[in-house]
């Protein structure tokens, strides 16, 4: 599979404030979408993954869905309603997107993938090639999917990031926060945190790095659970190269795009 141009990610602490489970972005989501729109007007194609913010997070952690399927009613219940939390986001996000005269369709990740012990194991990605050559932006966020070992897992936007540009290769792949990049620490509780412009996994370097999780509930991991899996996906992808970029300042994939210089970092073997 091929033929997409722009991969991007778009964080949960870019639609939602990570420290309330009930402000979404709004204006944020509304200033991205129409940088998006000025680069599907220059003729690119771009497939959208979305994370889940905290409205999604703290749902999941109540119910302990993370834990699989325990054969009780509320946690299958919690299931439903943490699909419902998230929706609300989407909700938001496709109605922007829209609004924006930018043609874009919700995938649902636990109608198109499997697990097996939180692990991918079968993808059905035919409509994301199909809704790409119609030039439609396809949307897919963190969800709950069918586990073949756990019943259900939950299954993070980065995760469905990385099986999509494993199965796609697309030219530019961009992890969207809610800082400037990778840190040497925590930017939000050490005042010494430096940013790192390039990191090289094939170096010692992310041994100097402290990447503590965040004490905001993330069932995702974090930016420790992230800069793990896009290690092990660039081993296997040497020729890759992940940009991660603060999209609380929408104009900045923009920038990326046009190659003029700005702080971010960017991951590479």
């Amino acid at each position: 599979m091929s033929n997409l141009d722009i991969l991007l990610k778009i964080g949960g602490s870019v639609l939602t404030a990570k420290n309330t489970t009930d402000i979404i972005n709004q204006e944020i989501i509304r200033e991205l979408s129409n940088e998006i729109k000025s680069i599907y007007n220059a003729g690119y194609s771009i497939c959208i993954v979305t994370g889940v913010g905290n409205l999604g997070h703290q749902t999941v952690a109540k119910y302990g869905i993370q834990k699989g399927d325990n054969k009780s009613i509320e946690r299958r219940l919690g299931l439903v309603d943490a699909q419902l939390q998230v929706n609300i986001i989407r909700n938001v996000l496709l109605q922007s997107l829209y609004l924006a005269e930018i043609p874009c369709v919700q995938l649902y990740a636990s109608s198109i993938i499997i697990s097996n012990n939180m692990m991918i194991t079968q993808t059905f990605f035919d409509s994301i090639q199909g809704f790409l050559k119609s030039n439609i932006v396809p949307v897919i966020s963190g969800d709950v999917v069918s586990d073949a070992s756990l019943g259900f897992s939950v299954l993070s936007g980065d995760d469905i990031f990385l099986k999509i540009a494993e199965k796609f290769q697309p030219k530019l792949m961009v992890f969207g926060t809610n800082v400037d990049g990778v840190y040497t620490s925590d930017p939000f509780n050490d005042k010494e945190a430096k940013l790192i412009n390039k990191i090289n996994i094939s170096t010692d370097l992310l041994d100097q790095i402290d990447l503590q999780q965040s004490s905001i509930i993330d069932v995702s991991g974090s930016m420790k659970g992230k800069i793990s899996k896009i290690s092990k996906f660039l081993y296997t992808h040497k020729k890759a190269e992940i940009h991660v970029i603060n999209l609380l300042q929408p104009k900045n994939i923009t920038l990326l795009l046009q190659d003029i210089p700005f702080n971010h970092s960017v991951i590479m073997y």
